[in-house]
């Protein structure tokens, strides 16, 4: 499109205006389609950050129940997270386990045998008997 006149028609004007309203139109519609593509980037890199995160709790051998607790918008930050909630998990496994009540004891003999002084092992082997 190039003004190289002095003076133009209404008709040309008009003519102008219509180019110029086109060209408008589809730049509208142009960024009303990138905008929508914007909106759709964004959404799917929030749902790889998402399955990021949750891929990486499943390999540390936690749950997606707590998935709420270490989101973060930052996969480092949640990494972290993740490795704190690992570590207070284990240590409750670890108070939760099986402690046995009534541990039994080395005694005078059992300790003389992991010596191997035979002399202690026979004189708590006769003790026994005079108790």
């Amino acid at each position: 499109m190039e003004l190289d006149k002095d003076m133009y028609s209404k008709e040309e004007v008009q003519e102008l205006l219509q180019a110029l309203q086109t060209e408008l139109e589809q730049t509208k519609a142009q960024l009303t389609e990138f905008e929508n593509v914007k909106a759709q980037m964004g959404e799917l890199g929030r749902r790889n950050l998402e399955n990021e995160i949750r891929m990486y709790m499943l390999k540390q051998g936690l749950n997606d129940e707590m998935f709420d607790l270490v989101f973060s918008e930052d996969i480092e930050t949640a990494k972290t997270k993740i490795e704190k909630l690992k570590k207070l998990q284990q240590k409750q496994d670890m108070s939760n386990a099986y402690i046995p009540d009534n541990v039994k004891k080395d005694d005078i003999y059992t300790k003389a045998e992991k010596q191997g002084d035979v002399g202690t092992m026979l004189k708590a082997k006769i003790s026994k008997i005079f108790d």
